[in-house]
């Protein structure tokens, strides 16, 4: 048993005045009344915290048992701890003078001052236990175990009945200074119990008590005042009443008003922006860190930092990152035999009768010509009715000798497919006609899922830190995909029945997702995905609206998914005596080496940089974009639809870093230059120091209503991009024994390898001079992989030797790869 002492107690006095839920005309002098007893109160408060450790033995039903034999009976406490290892237990205490100094003003019938006090001490209980908190999470921090929440009986789903059960966790209750009565409650009153649970991988959940899990509804202390926030979004003004002590940025996210937060709301991004017009907060530490002294002074805020206490009116104008997303959809294809999975006949046969009596399956079967037929247990129960309305004239439906669905009438030439692609940032789907091969639609959206991080870290993280995280982001990407069905059927004019197979590729952590699978040991050693393989599923499994199967192409590892795979499969890879490159510049950078012998794959974190990602004013590929940069023009810079510039997106990354490095901006190092030593004026003029950080202006005049720049630490957040492509290349051509004289093609993947310069990649070494003749953009060649995996059953059984024939390097095991990677940070 542990014993902590001497802590400095911090108490909010604007938090014991809404406690109070004081009228704006009270405030004033009920402040001063909270300020006195606040010094009154501290000297008597005795903070005191008692901790006990236990391992946690077994977990069935509503028990959890713990090793001192002690059981939990409590359906939330065994959700809550299912992932655990072990718990904390922990009481604390303000001590017995405090609650003297609180009766003593009552009885006095000085009730103002009495509830004053009780509320002070009621914030410095809760500021002892923020304090616990956080010194358990800095002892977690570098093991990758994670912790729940304060789980405390009466105050969450535990029931107070179970109080007497953590108390008896510890030795002798008598020595921790709090006395349980009959009752549950503790004496001294000012007092709390507390478990935390610990396990690996579950990651860290936030601090405090949550209301909604909370079964006291008529607590005086729940938090209902409501507050006037009004957001303007260019002509709209959208009016919202919200809870006091709500995340602005959660607010916004949950309205759909503002799209985008690419570290998912944990203030590392610095996009999630927003100008407030009207009850303009305190710069947090993260709103100094990310934005301009100009953009705090004009009342720029980071969303995701600013927790509503008071009306406030804020305009999102300028701000968004994906709103007219440029997506590719255009990919590489190679030449395929159009052989679907999908088959559909025209069968008509006579009607039931005494002399024959085989079973309906069976009689649809020989129709077909086939021996076995196999169905869903759905399609079986309409089966007899199917057959008797069609008259035993109808057209069988199959994939892969098993049974979809039954039509009337001869609708052979009716039969459509849909490949979809879902990267990180975007979503792609086609619609095709399985006769023909052709393409009929396609609709290209920004990833839904992004308002919960930009990558699949913070998505991972999401779901690893919020009961139900899985099933929210399948949800959304499920609903979706749906919605883009719908969006292609009615511009075709065929109906969702008539799509009988879909096909998919993404990263592994994007399927995994969609399938509602967990994904918290992808991001953990050894990184383990649920499943990597090709699988099929029924689209009322997954939730899609089409009348079939789901069909999910192989993934390679787990940061080499099916999207690789398909890349691979459209270009052809394996088809050839001689090596070529896969490079895929997404979200995350995948690259891939081989030819017909074999390939070899890795991940490197390069981070978004080349879309847009960790740059100050770094947006998605959007209207308005800076997507080209030259800076001996008279117009530096162009952006994407002519439009005023709002931000820099990947291609225009690139191109600034490598004109800075061709003016003498930056130096090799990447270090950017003083203004004293730059020769041409009008170049030196654009370089100024913001809070101690120098950057170099790009555009004066811009959407945003202040200037776009370009910053040292952006110059840093590409050097660290470009060394690990460079430096996965290179670890590539190592491992198979090769040089890049042995290299017939370079394929580079994706949206960014589509528009960007590749004069400015080699420049930068982003990619090797070498290689500059043979590198050739592919455009969408995950989306283009799962057209032809949708089309060919030969292409799914190249995809599965794709699969299988790839051997995955994890380079955090490589040495030389840290040393490539080391050379590769200077622009040389």
């Amino acid at each position: 048993m542990n014993v902590l002492k001497d802590f400095a107690i911090d108490i909010d006095s604007g938090e014991v005045a809404s406690r109070l839920q004081c009228s704006r005309e009270q405030e004033e002098s009920v402040r001063e009344i909270i300020e006195q007893e606040i010094k009154n109160c501290q000297p008597i408060i005795k903070p005191q915290i008692t901790l006990e450790k236990l391992k946690i033995t077994n977990i069935k039903g509503n028990m959890v048992l713990l090793e001192n034999g002690i059981v939990f009976e409590s359906v939330f406490m065994s959700q809550k701890l299912a992932h655990c290892q072990y718990i904390v237990v922990s009481v604390s205490t303000l001590g017995l003078e405090i609650d003297d100094y609180i009766r003593n003003l009552f009885d006095d019938d000085d009730y103002l001052r009495g509830l004053a006090a009780d509320n002070i001490a009621i914030s410095a209980l809760g500021s002892l236990g923020k304090i616990l908190w956080e010194r358990l999470v800095d002892e977690l921090r570098g093991t990758g175990i994670g912790m729940t929440s304060r789980l405390s009986p009466g105050d969450t789903g535990w029931e107070l009945s179970q109080q007497h059960k953590l108390f008896k966790c510890f030795d002798n209750s008598e020595d921790i200074g709090v006395t349980l009565i009959d009752s549950g409650m503790m004496m001294p009153i000012k007092s709390s119990s507390a478990v935390y649970g610990f396990g690996d991988g579950i990651g860290i959940t936030r601090f405090g008590h949550v209301c909604s899990e909370c079964t006291m509804k008529d607590c005086t202390y729940r938090i209902i005042e409501k507050h006037e926030v009004i957001v303007n979004k260019g002509s709209q003004k959208t009016v919202l009443n919200v809870e006091h002590g709500d995340n602005l940025f959660e607010v916004l996210r949950k309205n759909k008003l503002l799209e985008n937060f690419p570290c998912g709301g944990n203030g590392t991004c610095g996009k999630c922006k927003v100008k407030i017009t009207f009850g303009v907060p305190k710069p947090s530490p993260e709103d100094e860190n990310h934005l301009t002294s100009e953009e705090l002074e004009s009342g720029v805020r980071l969303a995701c930092k600013i927790k509503i206490h008071a009306p406030m009116e804020l305009s999102i104008d300028g701000f968004s990152y994906n709103n007219d997303l440029k997506i590719i959809t255009e990919g590489r294809h190679s030449n395929i035999i159009i052989e679907p999975i999908v088959n559909k006949k025209h069968i008509v046969l006579e009607k039931t009768n005494a002399d024959d009596c085989r079973s309906d399956l069976q009689r649809v079967a020989d129709g077909i010509g086939v021996k076995y037929l196999g169905a869903g247990l759905s399609t079986l129960r309409e089966l007899s009715t199917k057959l008797w309305e069609s008259e035993y004239d109808f057209t069988a439906t199959t994939y892969n000798n098993t049974l979809i669905c039954i039509e009337n009438g001869d609708t052979e030439i009716e039969k459509y497919g849909i490949a979809a692609d879902i990267g990180t940032t975007t979503v792609v789907c086609y619609l095709v006609d399985l006769l023909s091969g052709r393409t009929l639609d396609v609709e290209a959206q920004a990833n839904s899922q992004v308002a919960y991080g930009a990558d699949v870290i913070s998505r991972i993280g999401y779901t690893s830190e919020n009961l139900g995280g899985t099933k929210i982001l399948k949800d959304l990407i499920v609903g979706q995909i749906n919605e883009i069905i719908g969006c292609l059927s009615q511009r075709s004019g065929i109906t969702s029945l008539q799509i009988y197979n879909m096909t998919v590729s993404g990263n592994t952590t994007m399927i995994h997702l969609l399938l509602g699978l967990t994904t918290k040991n992808i991001a953990l050693a050894p990184f383990t995905p649920v499943i990597t393989a090709n699988a099929d599923f029924k689209a009322e499994e997954v939730g899609l609206n089409i009348n079939g199967i789901v069909s999910i192409l192989p993934s390679i590892a787990s940061y080499v998914g099916s999207d690789i795979t398909a890349g691979i499969l459209t270009c052809g890879m394996m088809e050839s005596d001689k090596h070529s490159l896969l490079i895929d510049l997404g979200t995350n950078g995948e690259i891939t080496l081989g030819n017909k012998s074999g390939l070899i794959a890795c991940s490197v974190a390069a981070g978004p940089a080349f879309e847009g990602g960790n740059i100050k004013y770094g947006v998605a590929g959007i209207k308005g974009a800076i997507s080209k940069v030259e800076l001996k023009k008279q117009n530096w810079c162009t952006t994407i639809g002519g439009a005023s510039a709002c931000g820099i997106c990947g291609s225009g990354v690139l191109d600034t870093v490598s004109e800075l490095l061709k003016y003498g901006i930056i130096d090799e190092t990447g270090r950017m230059a003083s203004k004293e030593s730059i020769i041409d004026q009008a170049l030196a003029q654009r370089l100024i120091e913001d809070g101690g950080v120098r950057m170099f202006v790009l555009e004066q005049e811009t959407a945003l209503g202040y200037p776009i720049a370009f910053t040292q630490k952006d110059v840093r957040e590409v050097q660290l991009a470009k060394a690990a492509i460079s430096a996965g290349i290179q670890m590539l051509l190592k491992e198979r024994g090769i040089g890049f004289e042995d290299i017939e093609k370079v394929y580079i993947a994706g949206g960014f390898g589509n528009f960007m310069n590749m004069e400015s990649a080699v420049n930068i070494g982003l990619i090797p001079r070498e290689l500059r003749d043979k590198t050739v953009s592919a455009g969408n060649t995950s989306g283009a992989g799962a057209i032809e995996y949708l089309l060919s059953k030969t292409s799914r059984k190249k995809a599965a030797q794709i699969a299988d024939s790839a051997s995955y390097i994890e380079l955090s095991n490589k040495k030389d790869f840290q040393n490539y990677y080391i050379d590769a940070m200077t622009f040389e």
